[in-house]
């Protein structure tokens, strides 16, 4: 007789167990992290990505970036311990990606694990809605990194 009817835990779950050192920190003195849907280095992504934190008043050496793609998980724990951020923006990135089982309220300042996650669509996404880019500056970065709303 069957008491529990699950299949063994998948292998790729095993990604919140992994060694995460081949994620390095550019900046140190860096409170924002950035996880992000993967993008290229010259794309119209990353020139938005740069506007978005300009108008944050937050140039590049306040913030880190990680790239995640949508097929991938990282667990939030190694994130957190090798970054230690105070402010989280998740680009397209859904919290179960980092084995974080909460929902998070698009756009606005989600207070989780002693940081503020503000959770939005991927850059790519943001690139053709528009109304949705509105929103995320309007609900979540400008309260957050101009008007300093905490």
């Amino acid at each position: 007789m069957n008491i529990f009817n699950v299949d063994i835990v998948r292998n790729e779950w095993d990604a919140f167990w992994n060694d995460a050192t081949d994620i390095k920190k550019t900046h140190e003195d860096a409170n924002v992290l950035i996880v992000s849907m993967p993008y290229n280095t010259n794309s119209a992504e990353a020139t938005q990505l740069e506007k978005m934190m300009s108008a944050c008043k937050l140039d590049g050496t306040k913030y880190n970036i990680v790239q995640v793609p949508a097929t991938e998980k990282i667990a939030w724990h190694k994130l957190k311990s090798i970054f230690a951020p105070q402010y989280v923006i998740l680009l397209g990135i859904m919290p179960a990606q980092l084995g974080i089982s909460a929902s998070f309220r698009l756009f606005g300042p989600n207070r989780f694990d002693n940081a503020i996650f503000i959770a939005s669509l991927s850059l790519t996404e943001m690139e053709q809605k528009p109304e949705a880019k509105k929103q995320l500056w309007a609900e979540g970065l400008k309260p957050m990194f101009v008007d300093n709303m905490q």
